[in-house]
Order: structure tokens, then C-alpha cells, then sequence
């Protein structure tokens, strides 16, 4: 590394996060130099780091990052490379002198306790690139200084002239399996072994979702790429992959439904693209998001009535006392 290391933040430390937190430390950004932002994991995480079992790079991992609970806290360690973030446009009006690197993950990993990461599969691999793709010639090289970056810790990595079309690609199988997995809280292979007519309900998605990539401009996300994301997914076999929309469904947590969904239908409406399985899928998405959000209220209220029973009964006893006393 040079004298001077990078300094890197990961916003939102889930199983994918905190693997490619791991991925930098090995190729040698020392821990104190990265922090973590984590949500429902954050007091393991700050307790005792993350622990990865990888079956591409080996089992008990560990290393411990600075580990906040928000951005605030975050600014106060240093200024940061942000990577990752995938709603693109607000960053590049807010920086648009500074290199933006937009990337797509394929990365077996899910979250198996707080701050404990199972890699199974060893499927791992980032694409690269910049935003927009035509950006300067010096964003570029910040793109191909990451990769090589990963490198070193042992990661895969792929820079490419327009990004955006492995974006596509992806979204045609998150759009799919995130949704579906989660509307019916099922792995991916327990999905398709639940009706004869799952897997053609998954693949319809799969082809409308693929139909406005095409119509974007991305002809390589065609049926023949649809049926071989069929293909893999059969191949998986019970219970299949666990996507993180999943994982947030059976946590209660707030779902990506528009940055997965909702922004594929945006542009379908612009392209004139009919999706109606996508729409019903992101209709009832909304609908489960939004009860998620009155459970998490009505929870923070009864702790907050808790609290305030248990004050008055101990302000109640204080009384009692002062005046037996």
C-alpha cells in the first residue's frame, strides 16, 4: 500500500458490505482506516468485528473495522472513497468533479447471525465503472486502481467501458428472485419447488424486466440469457439462494422495492414497455413494505409507553418514600 492508505466507508454493512470490507483490509487498508455503518447488527459488530466462513477464501475470518451506527458518526473518522451506492445521479450532482464508480456484485453471501457472514458457492465477482460512462479519463483510472485494489485482497474484478450493462443483467435476476423470494418468504429453490407454476411465473418477470433492458439499449439481456438465469437457479437446488430482500422480509426491515422494482417500471413507462407481472409484483412489494413500517412504529411506540409507565411508577415510589419518610 502506499504511505498514505485510503480511507473507505461502507454504507449499510449487511453480508455484502462487510465481505468487501473484509476483501480491502486484506489487500492491506488497515482496519482503523475503514468504517462500517451497520444497522441491526451493529452492536456484535462494534462488540466484536464480523466473522466471515468462506468457502473461496477459508473459515473463521475475522477482522474488526470502526463500526458506526450513521453517516454522522462516520464523518467524524475522515473524509472517504463512498463506493457502492447504486441510486447514481444524486451523488454525481453533488460531486461532479469527483470520480463516481458505479458497480454490480454477484456475490453468494448471506447474513447467518449479527456480524457472522456464510460465502457459500464461491461465486464472487465485481464489475466496474464509471458514472456516467463517458466519464473523464482520470475516473477511469480510479476504476481500474479499485479493481486492482480487489486484487490484492483476493476478490475478482472487471472494468468496463459502460457498467450498465451488467447493471441490467442483474436487475433481470434481483427483480425476479428479491421480489418473489420475498412476497412468499421462500429461498429461491423452495420457490420453484413450491407449484408446477412457479418457475414460469419467475421466468415471466425475468423476460419483462429483460424486454426494457433491451429496449435501453442492452440487446445481450435477451431469452437466452433469461433461460440461462432459469437454468442456474435449477441447478442450486433446495433451498436455494436466500436474497437480501428476503432476509430483510423475515427481518421486518425496510425493503429496496423501488431501487429494484420501481425504477425498472419508471423506465418501462418511458420505453412504452408493457410489464404488467412487474407491476403486481411491485404493488404487493409496496403493500408488504408498508406494513413492515406500521410494525416497526407501533413497536417504537409501545417502547416508548414502556418507558414512560416504568418512569411514573418510579416517580411514584419516590413519593411514597418521601412521604413515609
Amino acid at each position: 500500500m502506499p504511505p498514505s492508505a485510503p480511507k473507505v466507508c461502507v454504507f449499510g454493512t449487511g453480508a455484502v458490505g462487510a465481505t468487501y470490507a473484509y476483501i480491502l483490509w486484506r489487500a492491506g487498508i488497515p482496519a482503523q482506516s475503514i468504517t462500517c455503518i451497520c444497522r441491526s447488527n451493529y452492536s456484535a459488530a462494534a462488540a466484536s468485528g464480523f466473522t466471515i466462513d468462506s468457502e473461496l477464501w477459508g473459515a473463521n475470518l475475522r477482522f474488526h473495522p470502526n463500526v458506526v451506527r450513521s453517516i454522522s458518526v462516520a464523518a467524524s473518522h475522515g473524509p472517504f472513497d463512498y463506493n457502492g451506492i447504486a441510486i447514481e445521479p444524486p451523488y454525481a450532482r453533488a460531486h461532479p468533479a469527483n470520480p463516481l464508480l458505479s458497480t454490480v456484485v454477484h456475490l453468494s453471501v448471506s447474513s447467518v447471525a449479527p456480524a457472522l457472514i456464510s460465502h457459500y458457492a464461491r461465486l464472487e465477482h465485481l464489475h466496474i465503472g464509471t458514472y456516467p460512462a463517458d466519464a473523464p479519463a482520470p475516473h477511469n483510472a480510479a476504476a481500474v486502481q479499485l479493481a486492482e485494489l480487489l486484487r490484492r485482497g483476493g476478490a475478482s474484478a472487471t472494468v468496463h467501458d459502460d457498467v450498465q450493462g451488467a447493471r441490467w443483467a442483474k436487475v433481470v435476476v434481483n427483480g425476479a428472485w428479491n421480489s418473489l423470494c420475498a412476497l412468499t418468504r421462500s429461498r429461491s429453490g423452495d420457490l420453484l419447488a413450491s407449484s408446477p407454476r412457479a418457475a414460469d411465473h419467475v421466468r415471466s418477470v425475468m423476460r419483462e424486466i429483460a424486454a426494457v433492458a433491451r429496449a435501453s439499449g442492452y440487446s445481450h439481456v435477451d431469452e437466452q440469457f433469461v433461460e440461462s438465469q432459469m437454468e442456474r437457479a435449477k441447478a442450486m437446488g433446495l433451498p436455494g439462494a436466500q436474497p437480501s430482500m428476503l432476509e430483510d422480509a423475515l427481518a421486518g426491515r425496510a425493503m429496496e422495492v423501488d431501487a429494484i422494482v420501481g425504477h425498472v417500471l419508471e423506465i418501462a413507462r418511458e420505453k412504452a414497455v408493457a410489464t404488467p407481472q412487474l407491476e403486481a409484483v411491485y404493488v404487493l412489494l409496496r403493500a408488504l413494505d408498508q406494513s413492515f413500517k406500521a410494525d416497526r412504529a407501533r413497536q417504537s411506540d409501545s417502547r416508548a409507553n414502556g418507558q414512560t409507565e416504568k418512569g411514573d411508577k418510579e416517580r411514584q415510589r419516590g413519593e411514597e418514600i418521601d412521604i413515609d419518610k
